[in-house]
């Protein structure tokens, strides 16, 4: 049994690790696919206590999930930053064609 848990836990390590690599990519869409399914995955990791033979790496792995989404959130808010400032150049552009037009 602990060695299927781990297993586990060692898969969700991975689909973390992956959505990692999926942000700095700049997959949005893939990202979005997979982040759902590691979030069931770790509830069904910890629908049942962690035993204590693998706490400690359960623990480590938990700061590393952590700093990943930290990670993550901060890419994610950056290409939004990025979208906006894109979308808001977009926009002012065609206030000034349709002034531009208005006035010929």
């Amino acid at each position: 049994m602990t060695i299927e848990r781990l297993k586990i836990w060692r898969e969700i390590e991975a689909a973390s690790q992956q959505l990692s690599e999926l942000a700095h990519q700049k997959q949005w869409e893939q990202l979005s696919e997979l982040e759902p399914k590691r979030l069931q995955m770790l509830k069904r990791f910890f629908s049942e206590p962690v035993v204590k033979e693998i706490s400690s790496e359960v623990a480590s792995g938990i700061e590393l999930i952590l700093e990943t989404d930290r990670e993550i959130d901060r890419l994610v808010q950056q290409s939004r930053l990025k979208i906006t400032t894109q979308l808001q150049k977009i926009s002012k552009g065609k206030r000034v064609i349709g002034a531009y037009a208005s006035n010929t």
